[in-house]
């Protein structure tokens, strides 16, 4: 059986593609920057991590990816800021181990927009955008909307319903939905032709491999054993025409049926293209001078169903419980016979949280698990070995604990995940000081601990980094 080494082969490759479908015109700026040379920054990584412990505060909760609200978002922002990065023990040369990020932030009741760049990956601006729709009436909205179809969709950013940014991997940030929303009273329509799917790190095509600078990118495998020895292996990436990809019928609803004046029900259900793109293989291609193998990647948008329900509980004035379901059904896709693709299975997932909010104080505790089940047919030999890679969702089960408190002065948030083994576990914390009505520092960390899972793959992406913002 042909083996693969090195990492599994994951793609993305519609990140620049959509660029034009994910930019809009914003009114303010977000500028992020680092400077501090890597040396220099593991000096002060120890007194950065007792600063973001003991100052405790975050940037506006509306530009974090935690599932909490601020009490102090009023009417429009815009903000221009800088933030030194170190990732801290990196030895790999082709990341970034310091970087800057430079970028564009404006934020209102209609619209959420951010464009971030980083020089140093030498690629193009980052650009997403929750939100940016344009209101018909009260009833009527037409444009890309956030919405509440599934907790668990929303506070994992599982990217089952709405689609994920996730240029940082650690940190996923969920999108709305694109196209016309009609609200009955009760009834939440949802129709669309355009798709949007999820946003990564950008990447090159660059001597018959995909590469990227960003540290959460993966490499495919450069080489596989074949005929017991190891042989090169060459991606060609097949990009289809923009019309083909981004033009696809989507149709859902959500409706909400109050029990008591303490126990609701939530139902929702929706046809529409899944937001990772499906990869298809074409036949390996063996050449003889020199060796190597040659894969031919066609990526593919497929469309799947999705059916939701939530059962939500008031505890007390402060708390809620919920507990939630839903079920994945993509739809069948034929390739040619001599074709590989990657597996398409229903999925149902489950799990349930409780979010607690008091005066400038919230509190979340969340737990979702995912079974899978596989169709029944004979794999090929090298899809075997490939197409797991492929994996729509990056981890099985997770436990989730969020915290933040706000404050005039003061901000604080932090975020606590691991696997239901706690066997791979991250840990971030943001902080903010309102130095002035114009004027924001902060600092941020992430640790990244285990030996197994999904994060595992990322451990040498810990980072620690101080910034500044200026809100205008």
């Amino acid at each position: 059986m042909t083996q693969f080494k090195g990492d599994k082969l994951k793609i993305n490759p519609f990140s620049s593609l959509y660029f034009g479908l994910n930019t809009a015109i914003r009114k303010g700026v977000e500028l992020y920057c680092s400077y501090i040379e890597g040396s220099y920054m593991l000096m002060l990584n120890k007194l950065t991590f007792l600063v973001t412990l003991l100052v405790g505060t975050s940037l506006w909760s509306q530009s974090l990816v935690l599932p909490l609200d601020s009490k102090y978002q009023h009417g429009s922002k815009s903000s221009l800021s800088f933030q030194e990065f170190s990732r801290v023990g990196s030895q790999v040369e082709s990341k970034l181990n310091s970087y800057t990020q430079l970028g564009y932030k404006a934020s209102g009741k209609t619209y959420d927009i951010n464009i971030t760049w980083v020089p140093e990956e030498e690629s193009m601006p980052y650009v997403d955008a929750p939100e940016f729709y344009y209101e018909v009436n009260k009833d009527i909205q037409l444009g890309r909307k956030l919405y509440t179809w599934n907790r668990l969709d929303e506070v994992f950013s599982l990217s089952v319903i709405q689609p994920v940014f996730k240029n940082n991997l650690a940190l996923p940030k969920q999108q709305g939905l694109t196209g016309a929303w009609w609200d009955l009273g009760g009834v939440q329509l949802y129709a669309s032709v355009v798709h949007v799917p999820d946003m990564g790190p950008y990447f090159e095509q660059k001597n018959g491999t995909l590469y990227s600078k960003n540290p959460w990118f993966k490499r495919p495998v450069s080489s596989v054993e074949f005929q017991q020895k190891d042989t090169n292996i060459e991606y060609s990436l097949n990009i289809p025409e923009v019309t083909e990809m981004a033009f696809k019928p989507a149709v859902g609803f959500n409706t909400s049926a109050p029990f008591t004046e303490k126990l609701s029900l939530d139902v929702s259900a929706l046809y529409k293209p899944m937001n990772q793109i499906h990869i298809e293989l074409s036949s390996p291609e063996f050449v003889i001078n020199p060796e190597k193998i040659n894969v031919n990647v066609f990526p593919k948008v497929v469309s799947h169903t999705v059916f939701s329900t939530q059962l939500k509980y008031q505890l007390s004035s402060n708390t809620t419980a919920y507990t939630s379901y839903m079920y994945d059904q993509p739809e069948s896709n034929e390739i040619p016979s001599d074709w590989e693709q990657a597996v398409l299975y229903r999925s149902q997932i489950y799990g349930g949280g409780v979010d607690y909010k008091y005066k400038n104080i919230q509190l979340g505790v969340h737990y979702f698990q995912r079974t899978d089940e596989f169709p029944e047919r004979e794999k090929k030999e090298i899809e075997a070995d490939v197409t797991s890679s492929f994996d729509r969702f990056p981890y099985k089960d997770a436990f989730l604990a969020v915290a933040g408190i706000n404050s005039l002065k003061w901000n604080w948030q932090m975020k606590w995940q691991s696997s239901k083994d706690l066997a791979n576990s991250l840990v971030y914390l943001r902080s903010l000081y309102r130095y002035s009505s114009n004027i924001n520092v902060y600092a941020d960390a992430l640790v990244i601990g285990g030996d197994e899972g999904f994060y595992s793959n990322y451990r040498e992406n810990d980072f620690f980094s101080l910034g500044a913002e200026y809100v205008f």
